[in-house]
């Protein structure tokens, strides 16, 4: 089921009063959510830092369909954490502060491509069950206040678009793979995938990052959980299946033989 669930009694707390002023009321934000097929989670940890999304992955889409993919690898300098992503065409990080939480007070992405202009990324928490991160919205589909058990109030992914006067427009952010929490339904305030559109038009520069500029990086805000995600039995391939099937027949003739 895809959902939009920006209803009235959120709106105002989705979109932050740092957004309220006239030098960023360029760009909004609209949120999606897509509430089907949930992912198995064994437990939640409501202050994750950087250091969760070890395995994660993060992915960058660009104005003429090229796509690029990096894992998150973490660090920690003089006690504070870290974790980066990056390839040659782009890069997303995340640093947590020192405070109780540790979870990251600021989020970064950039386009590092020579030619193309930025227009989307997304992040991955789980990634094939390698990560442990997942995305903490604070509110489900019946736009109530109560959580994923284990899980403390978190915040929506928002973009900071101080002086970032070139992205206009609307700023798509799609929740994806809800997370269950030990067999139960999934409340849809914790979510696997995130995938973030920038505004972007082919008539001037109307938002993405532009390439090798000075302003080819943006600023953003998200929550982290850290949880387990429970593992699944990969489904074999056709022609895998297909020799199991055939393996199994054989083994029965055999037996009937025997017999």
């Amino acid at each position: 089921m895809f959902r939009n669930l920006l209803g009235p009694r959120r709106t105002a707390g989705l979109a932050l009063a740092a957004l309220a002023s006239a030098a960023q009321a360029d760009a909004s934000h609209s949120f999606e959510f897509d509430l089907s097929a949930p992912v198995a989670i064994s437990s939640v940890v409501p202050y994750g830092g950087a250091d969760v999304l070890q395995g994660a992955r993060a992915m960058a889409f660009f104005s003429d369909g090229h796509s690029a993919e990096a894992v998150f690898t973490t660090f920690s300098v003089g006690g504070q954490q870290g974790a980066l992503a990056q390839a040659s065409e782009f890069f997303v990080s995340a640093s947590s502060d020192n405070s109780a939480d540790g979870k990251p007070d600021e989020w970064q992405v950039g386009n590092l491509d020579t030619s193309r202009t930025l227009v989307g990324f997304a992040l991955d928490g789980r990634n094939g069950g390698l990560g442990h991160a997942a995305f903490d919205i604070n509110f489900g589909p019946t736009l109530n206040d109560t959580g994923t058990l284990g899980s403390n109030a978190g915040n929506s992914l928002l973009m900071d678009f101080a002086l970032r006067t070139f992205i206009k427009g609307a700023i798509t952010v799609r929740y994806s793979q809800p997370l269950a929490l030990g067999g139960a339904p999934a409340v849809g305030d914790l979510f696997a995938r995130v995938d973030v559109a920038l505004a972007y038009s082919n008539v001037g520069l109307n938002g993405g990052l532009p390439p090798n500029a000075s302003l080819s990086s943006q600023k953003f805000g998200s929550d982290l959980d850290a949880v387990a995600y429970v593992a699944t039995s990969p489904v074999p391939e056709p022609a895998t299946a297909w020799l199991l099937l055939a393996g199994a027949a054989g083994l029965g003739l055999r037996a009937r033989r025997r017999a």
